[in-house]
């Protein structure tokens, strides 16, 4: 039992290992670490978060259960936007970041179709409200949402991990004071930091594993 323990506290540490926590750094909690016995990943597809419940993503990726969008959840149209925007930055950053530790990554829009040994991450926007409906929202102190690390395709099509991170910043009120104009440096600054935090955990599990240098 204390073997099959310390494999799940291994398995975690491939993904979803808290990142260190603190002022200034992104939080990413583990909810569902599984099977160890996966090989190496080919290469790492990154699909853009799902911004509201109406996203494919939502439907068909991470969740397909995902509701919500009306009423008092309703989105505003500017969370939306600003929602799609921080998806690009983050998926382009943690592309960006994952190549620059030697691991061999792509946006999934522009990748070839992926194989049974393809590692993909996905994720949703939460609302501030701590449900697990979609939608992106500006309201709360920071922007969470839910990641899964998936690898295969089809049928074969494994769930490696699962955990929810938190953006290292107040995002609402950064843009609040900066104005319209500064919107995007803003969502790029805290998407670079949250993309650094998840690759590096990412490079660290290579390393151990004797895939990278």
């Amino acid at each position: 039992m204390h073997a099959f323990r310390c494999h799940l506290r291994s398995v975690a540490a491939l993904f979803i290992a808290p990142l260190l926590a603190g002022c200034g750094r992104t939080t990413l909690t583990p909810t569902f670490p599984v099977s160890n016995n996966l090989p190496r990943p080919d290469r790492i597809l990154v699909s853009d978060f799902a911004v509201s419940p109406n996203s494919l993503e939502a439907k068909e990726g991470v969740d397909a259960g995902a509701g919500g969008g009306s009423g008092p959840d309703a989105q505003m149209t500017e969370d939306i936007r600003i929602g799609n925007m921080f998806a690009k930055a983050l998926t382009d950053s943690l592309v960006a970041e994952l190549r620059n530790r030697g691991i061999d990554a792509y946006r999934e829009a522009d990748a070839a179709p992926p194989g049974p040994d393809t590692a993909s991450i996905k994720g949703r926007f939460l609302r501030a409200d701590g449900s697990m409906v979609t939608g992106f929202g500006l309201s709360s102190s920071r922007v969470r949402a839910q990641v899964q690390i998936l690898q295969g395709t089809g049928i074969g099509l494994s769930l490696v991990s699962e955990g929810q991170v938190s953006t290292p910043s107040n995002l609402g009120s950064g843009i609040e004071k900066s104005g319209n104009a500064s919107v995007f440096p803003i969502v790029q600054a805290d998407a670079k930091r949250t993309a650094t935090e998840i690759a590096d955990k990412i490079a660290d599990y290579y390393k151990r594993q004797g895939w990278i240098k």
